[in-house]
C-alpha cells in the first residue's frame, strides 16, 4: 500500500522554526533581502541561488505581489517541500540545478534577473565555485541590477570570530529553552522516521554524499567583497550585520542611460 504523503507544509513551518532558532536574527536579515529587491523596480525579476524548502520566495512573494520567481536549489527533498508550498503560484518557478556545476544558468531559462539574492546557501560552495558563481550572478543581472547575499562572514579575526560563536551559541541556546525549535540535525533525523519520504532522502544522500555533510567554508568578509568587485559589481555595501551574521548588498554597473536604471536604493 502506497505511504500517505507528508505535510510538506508542517515540515516547512518546522524548518522556519528550526532555522529561527539556529540563526539569530533571520528574521530581520530576511527582511533585508525583501527590501533590497525594491531597489529593482515594482514588479521585479528576482533569482533566488539556493532556494532550499521556500522561505525566502514566500517572504519575497508577500513583499512583492507583482514579482516574478525563479529559485534554485539541488536538494530534492527541500525543493519538493518548496514545491509544495507554491503549489498554484504562477509567478513562482523552480529549478533543479547544481550551483557546483557550471553549466547550471543553461537550465534557468531567459535573463536577465533585476535581482539574485541568496541566504544561508552559498557558504556550502568552494572558494573557487563561489567566486564562479558571483561572476555569474553578475551577468544574470540587468545593469543596475542587485545582488544580495544573506550568510556568516568571518571576521579574520580569531578573537571576534570566537565571540561570533559565543554569541550564536547563547541564543541558539535561549532559543532551545524556549521550546522554539529544534537542532538541525534533530531535524533531519526526525524526517528519516517519514517512509514516504525515503526515496527523496535516498536521492540527497546520492547528490551529496557524506564527504560534502558539513557546513561549508565561512569565508572572510574581506574576501567577498574582494569577489564581488572582480566579477564586476561597481559598489558592494554591508547592509545589516549581527556579528558574522550579515547581508552583502553589489549593484550591478549601471547602464549608460542611467535613466534606465530603475529607481534608486533608499
Amino acid at each position: 500500500m502506497p505511504q500517505p504523503l507528508p505535510d510538506w507544509a508542517d515540515w516547512a513551518a518546522r524548518w522556519e522554526r528550526m532555522q529561527d532558532g539556529h540563526l539569530p536574527g533571520r528574521e530581520e536579515r530576511s527582511a533585508v533581502l525583501v527590501d533590497c529587491c525594491h531597489a529593482a523596480g515594482a514588479a521585479p525579476r528576482v533569482l533566488e541561488l539556493g532556494c532550499g524548502p521556500g522561505g525566502i520566495l514566500r517572504r519575497l512573494r508577500r513583499g512583492h505581489p507583482r514579482s516574478s520567481l525563479v529559485g534554485v536549489d539541488h536538494d530534492p527533498l527541500l525543493l519538493t517541500i518548496a514545491a509544495a508550498i507554491h503549489d498554484g503560484d504562477d509567478g513562482v518557478r523552480l529549478v533543479d540545478a547544481d550551483l557546483r556545476d557550471p553549466d547550471w544558468v543553461a537550465a534557468l531559462g531567459p535573463a536577465p534577473f533585476d535581482a539574485v539574492v541568496s541566504s544561508t546557501a552559498l557558504h556550502w560552495l568552494g572558494p573557487d565555485d563561489l567566486a564562479r558563481v558571483y561572476q555569474q550572478a553578475h551577468d544574470l543581472l540587468r545593469p543596475g541590477g542587485i545582488f544580495a547575499n544573506a550568510d556568516h562572514f568571518a571576521f579574520d579575526d580569531e578573537g571576534l570570530d570566537r565571540l561570533a560563536r559565543t554569541a550564536s551559541a547563547r541564543e541558539e541556546a535561549a532559543a532551545r529553552a524556549a521550546g522554539t525549535g529544534e537542532t538541525w540535525d534533530a531535524w533531519w533525523a526526525a524526517l528519516a522516521q517519514v517512509p514516504a519520504a525515503a526515496t527523496l532522502l535516498e536521492e540527497r544522500a546520492r547528490r551529496f554524499p557524506p564527504s560534502d555533510a558539513h557546513h561549508g567554508h565561512h569565508l572572510g568578509e574581506a574576501w567577498h567583497r574582494a569577489a564581488l568587485a572582480a566579477a564586476g559589481f561597481h559598489s558592494v555595501t554591508t547592509a545589516w550585520r549581527w556579528y558574522d551574521s550579515a547581508v552583502l548588498i553589489g549593484r550591478a554597473a549601471p547602464p549608460a542611460d542611467p535613466s534606465a536604471q530603475g529607481p534608486a536604493p533608499h
